[in-house]
């Protein structure tokens, strides 16, 4: 996988096991919640946590009196069902309001439940481990549909799964039946036995085709036309979940403390090419997925229950990018001149006065560096330990130039703040990288014509379109200006120009490349304008091959980065 898996826990009640998600499996918005029910199997209490984003989660506290709770399925519209073993009974609850709407008898020791809608009405399946049969439930009028007898059950959680069989039944159970060896097939409308399928202690089902195995440390997939064996993933040793979330197809393996991340080509149904990533997670038992674009393979996060260490256990595949609360130059480099894109507080135009530049203007300063860092129920925080004050060049209402410090750090993801004379704060990014070149234009806004001087020292340009400007012979020297030249030997202060003098001259540590209509042109001088702070020079010759015209491309390439290509003009 091309991002790396970040894990978050959050702690439960006593003993963790079952978890479902309830609310709309669509984006997260104010009028549509999504939670994460864990049921605490050693108290009378599940744990409600509520889904903020797909990289924020919070806990929402607990809703007490349920009898030491186990199995959870989600059955819409905010509902859930719990079952508890030790009681003979399932509970029904209601998100976000948190309440209990009341319980049910049903068969003895009912551990797994899977919800689903029938004729127009929520409907939950409940298998009965303590004595082998199938419990139909009216999930909106507590009631109790009718029972299936025979229909072994298991002490998993996710042992029940619903879905369709050649028979043209509509609606059809597959029931893990651990000590009977068997999963057995009833169709919901008459429950009546479909079919019993030969499977060595059968522990969770998914999707109604893939069946955990601890008898032979597999998942089996079954064709759902024919129900024969279609395929089997091996040395999955004893599973206890299975579900496909945005991380992959996910199996739980009972006493590993961990989750294994199958990565099929082509599905559960797959041929060469299986790979497996261990994502460790103590007590790992139940699953959950969470996705925001309703798929499975869309941005979301994915849920294990810890029973181990009483803990929900929140994994994804990123926690998305630290707050950007102004526009700021995207990529820089130490030394390199940038703009920040915010409303200052200021209500005039501002310039610096002098050099070296100040850290401050118009009470408005700027700090490169520092940290974010993510936490799963508090979101990004930021630490100023480690930050440098950026000097300043300009301030209006709505913009900052500044410098990025010489000696920053290098990094992605980079935080900048810009703090307004009231004291109030803004966070950004940017990406500090070796070298970063920014050509200047005439325009001043990075395209057209380049800020350039001719060999005569003459303002490079199509004397037509610039006044006093001509353009420059092939085989002479121009002198290009740009920023983002990076670190310089010698070193030089934040705010500090180079000096005016040229003695000595500040030379840059990464070599830049020009290229001019295309073609490679020699360079002569690369370094910092004498006098200037931030301001990169360089002299370079106009290629003798190059074709003529009044707007002749030209890139700088400087450590690996390319600059915005301008023109100039060629005579």
């Amino acid at each position: 996988m091309s991002q790396s898996i970040q894990i978050f826990s959050l702690p439960t009640g006593r003993t963790p096991m079952g978890i479902a998600i309830v609310g709309n499996l669509g984006p997260v918005r104010e009028d549509r919640k999504v939670f994460v029910v864990v049921a605490n199997s050693e108290e009378d209490s599940v744990s409600i946590f509520e889904i903020l984003s797909t990289f924020l989660v919070q806990p929402r506290g607990k809703i007490e009196g349920i009898p030491r709770p186990y199995g959870v399925s989600s059955c819409g519209s905010g509902r859930a069902v719990i079952t508890s073993p030790t009681q003979n009974r399932i509970t029904i609850i209601q998100l976000p309001e948190a309440t209990i709407l009341g319980s049910l008898q049903v068969g003895a020791r009912p551990y797994s439940v899977a919800c689903f809608s029938m004729a127009s009405r929520r409907t939950a399946a409940v298998s009965n481990f303590g004595d082998s049969t199938l419990t139909l439930v009216d999930i909106d009028n507590l009631s109790v549909i009718g029972q299936a007898s025979d229909v072994p059950g298991s002490s998993g959680w996710r042992g029940v799964s619903i879905g369709q069989t050649p028979s043209g039944s509509q609606f059809t159970a597959w029931v893990a039946g651990t000590e009977a060896n068997q999963v057995t097939l009833v169709d919901l409308g008459t429950l009546r036995v479909l079919a019993r399928l030969s499977v060595p202690r059968p522990t969770a089902i998914y999707a109604s085709f893939a069946v955990g195995s601890a008898g032979r440390n597999s998942i089996m997939i079954f064709d759902t036309e024919t129900l024969r064996l279609a395929d089997e993933i091996p040395n999955v040793t004893n599973p206890q979940d299975i579900l496909t979330t945005s991380l992959g197809n996910l199996a739980v393996l009972g006493g590993l403390n961990a989750i294994w991340n199958m990565h099929l080509p082509g599905g559960f149904i797959s041929g060469p090419g299986r790979t497996i990533t261990t994502i460790p997670v103590p007590g790992a038992t139940g699953l959950a997925g969470y996705s925001s674009t309703s798929r499975p393979d869309g941005p979301g996060l994915t849920f294990v229950t810890s029973p181990n260490s009483n803990s929900l256990y929140v994994l994804g595949l990123g926690s998305g990018n630290p707050p950007r609360e102004f526009g700021v130059t995207d990529v820089g480099a130490p030394g390199m001149l940038a703009s920040a894109f915010a409303s200052t507080g200021v209500n005039q135009i501002l310039y610096a006065e002098g050099v070296p530049l100040p850290k401050q203007l118009g009470g408005v300063t700027v700090r490169v560096g520092g940290t974010f860092k993510f936490d799963i129920t508090a979101g990004w925080t930021y630490s100023p330990v480690g930050a440098v004050e950026a000097p300043i060049l300009f301030v209006n209402p709505n913009q900052v130039n500044f410098q990025i410090p010489p000696g920053v750090a290098l990094g992605n993801l980079v935080p900048v703040q810009l703090q307004r004379p009231d004291g109030s704060m803004l966070l950004s990014i940017t990406d500090i990288l070796a070298a970063s070149p920014r050509i200047f234009t005439v325009l001043m806004n990075f395209q057209g014509q380049a800020a350039a001087l001719n060999q005569d020292n003459s303002q490079n340009g199509n004397p037509q379109s610039i006044l006093g400007a001509k353009p420059a012979a092939r085989g002479s020297v121009i002198q290009i200006y740009a920023t983002g030249a990076g670190e310089t030997d010698p070193p030089l202060l934040p705010g500090e120009p180079a000096p005016a003098s040229g003695n000595p001259l500040i030379l840059n540590r990464v070599l830049p490349q020009v290229t001019i209509g295309g073609i490679a042109a020699r360079v002569l001088f690369s370094g910092m304008a004498p006098g200037f702070v931030g301001l990169w020079q360089i002299n370079a010759e106009v290629p003798p091959a190059v074709p003529p015209g009044p707007a002749v491309p030209l890139v700088i390439n400087a450590g690996g980065v390319s600059s915005n290509t301008v023109t100039i003009a060629v005579e």
